[in-house]
């Protein structure tokens, strides 16, 4: 059915009908199934996985959980653990058909990119989640602020700096907490 057009990957391990991915609830339903109930409810979806939960564009090959420091996870095949610190703040759980998923919010989402991805072009993520309601030069400072030791926040801070992001939310708009999933560009 893949060789046909009939499906497309989604997520490892998961497939859906065509222009699934461009859905932000299926997305989000994917990543359910994508991820057990046991990584689920002792990690948080992080890096390009929480991105493309967020904005969709090319499905993750490998889905990145942060879990806190010392804490272990089952190996499970496709599935990326890093031990991080991840203050509540930065954290959102969204439910969908067959669970919830908690995932970092798009502002620490895109610091997480910004420090961690290798050196070159931005990658699509980058720019859709500057589109999101809340990631604003504030929200990615004050992200910042609360990791000061972390692995390239330096890096960060500049390619942050370089980015059309609104200064401040505009009254009325939601925080990271309360995105829309379909609000990406």
């Amino acid at each position: 059915m893949l060789a046909d057009g009939l499906l497309e990957p989604l997520l490892p391990g998961v497939v859906g009908p065509p222009g699934s991915g461009a859905d932000p609830d299926l997305r989000l339903a994917a990543a359910v199934l994508a991820l057990p109930e046991r990584v689920r409810s002792r990690g948080t979806l992080a890096e390009a996985a929480a991105a493309w939960v967020w904005c969709g564009g090319p499905p993750p090959a490998v889905m990145d959980v942060a879990v806190p420091p010392r804490r272990s996870l089952p190996t499970v095949p496709a599935v990326a653990v890093h031990e991080r610190r991840m203050p509540a703040v930065d954290v959102v759980v969204l439910a969908a058909v067959g669970g919830v998923v908690p995932l970092t919010t798009p502002t620490r989402t895109l610091v997480d990119l910004l420090r961690l991805l290798p050196p070159g072009p931005a990658p699509w993520a980058v720019s859709a989640l500057v589109g999101l309601a809340g990631v604003t030069a504030d929200s990615v400072s004050a992200c910042l602020a609360g990791m000061p030791r972390a692995r390239g926040v330096t890096r960060a801070r500049t390619l942050a700096s370089a980015l059309p992001l609104p200064r401040a939310a505009p009254p009325g708009r939601p925080e990271d907490g309360g995105v829309s999933r379909s609000a990406c560009r």
